[in-house]
């Protein structure tokens, strides 16, 4: 797994999370999810996203005081990159042998101490429990992210809080993160960015003879030839683009043929998801035809993206705008979705209200996506990356200047 910048640094809304806490009626909140974890606290390694058995926890106060519970194996990182602002709690057993302490470097000593001083305990419940009573959290209204918890490791959790809020945790995070920072969106704009740069290579290079192997296989080394670790990277070629197949080595680009792009990455936790295309050759009408109903519809989203805006409202009139425009039975399940340390986060841009008047809201980072798929002719991918501001959409990627093949 790529290694990117290991600084810890925490990019949480903590003024937000502060309201939301005080409008709950919640005292504090523990996180179990590699996500929130590494919001709360900017501890993000990649052991996070692999060894899932390894409880990693977060626990914040509506004051913003944290703590940190990490297992005892992730010490070098932690010796590296101390997490930032937070109270350091430690489990588990990871044995080595050391050199007399005189010998030793300074990153190596403080790896020493990272194993001999923070508070520690043998299993990753008590290290929790531990930091619980040391933050004064006993017989406060506590939430709980249960994400990464299994039932009996969230009932045992309940059973020892006192005063366990009947508030999900993992909802609350939700909404905490649903506004971005400064930060989180310079994120943002950096791996969308490298992203758009990795996949504008691809295509740019695509010449009639290569294999969708080796377009995907492209742009994951220009991806980490920019700084970012690689992600999906559903490229498909030709009567192929009508659905998202996996690279084939004996799919090959010739003329006349349309190549459809989907591809994502990761940089300090944040998510990029960016759909391009490229014409080789004079393709079919129908995808001429398709190209420009598609580039209508998302004109039609971007115009409507404002704070305030009924999400199920913007997505149906953009779906209504690619029928106008030459698709009369265009059809899609969503055009768009929040995005930032997940991928897919909320909202999800339904023209299904389900009862609801979820609306845009300032700050928060939403991906728009007016793809074609029609299998057996071929497909068309248009995604880019947008903050909601009060002005409107203000792009993180290239915009409407490189939807065009």
């Amino acid at each position: 797994m790529m290694h990117t910048d290991p600084r810890p640094d925490s990019v949480a809304n903590l003024p937000r999370l502060a309201a939301l806490f005080a409008e709950a009626g919640v005292d504090a909140l523990v996180a179990s999810s590699v996500e929130n974890v590494i919001y709360l606290t900017g501890y993000e390694h990649w052991p996070l996203h692999v060894f899932r058995e390894h409880n990693v926890f977060a626990v914040i106060r509506a004051d913003g005081r944290r703590a940190l519970i990490a297992p005892r194996n992730a010490g070098e990182y932690l010796a590296m990159c101390p997490p930032d602002d937070c109270d350091l709690y430690t489990y588990g057993d990871f044995f080595v042998a050391s050199a007399p302490f005189e010998e030793l470097s300074a990153l190596d000593r403080a790896l020493v101490a990272i194993r001999q001083e923070p508070a520690h305990e043998d299993t990753a419940g008590r290290a929790l429990h531990r930091a619980l009573r040391d933050l004064g959290i006993d017989g406060r209204r506590v939430s709980i992210d249960g994400q990464a918890m299994d039932a009996s490791a969230r009932a045992r959790l309940a059973e020892s809080l006192p005063a366990v809020a009947d508030v999900d945790g993992t909802q609350l995070m939700r909404a905490v993160r649903r506004v971005k920072t400064e930060a989180e969106v310079e994120r943002l704009r950096t791996v969308a960015t490298a992203t758009e740069g990795a996949m504008r290579f691809m295509l740019d290079s695509a010449t009639v003879g290569d294999s969708e192997f080796d377009l995907v296989r492209r742009f994951e080394h220009a991806a980490i030839d920019r700084g970012i670790q690689p992600g999906h990277c559903e490229t498909n070629i030709g009567e192929r683009a009508g659905g998202c197949y996996p690279p084939d080595r004996d799919v090959r680009v010739r003329t006349g043929v349309a190549i459809r792009s989907d591809c994502g990455g990761r940089y300090r936790g944040y998510w990029a998801d960016t759909g391009r295309n490229r014409f080789v050759g004079d393709v079919p009408g129908d995808l001429v035809k398709a190209l420009n109903a598609t580039r209508a519809g998302m004109e039609t989203l971007v115009e409507l993206v404002k704070p305030g805006a009924v999400v199920s409202e913007v997505a149906a009139a953009g779906i209504e705008a690619v029928r106008r425009a030459g698709l009369p039975e265009y059809r899609r399940h969503h055009v768009g979705h929040g995005i930032g340390l997940e991928m897919y986060e909320h909202p999800i841009l339904t023209p299904r209200p389900n009862g609801e008047r979820r609306t845009l809201v300032e700050g928060e980072v939403i991906n728009l996506e007016v793809p074609f798929y029609a299998v057996g002719v071929g497909g068309l991918q248009l995604e880019d990356t947008v903050v909601v501001t009060a002005g409107g959409a203000r792009f993180l990627t290239s915009g409407p200047r490189t939807w065009a093949p």
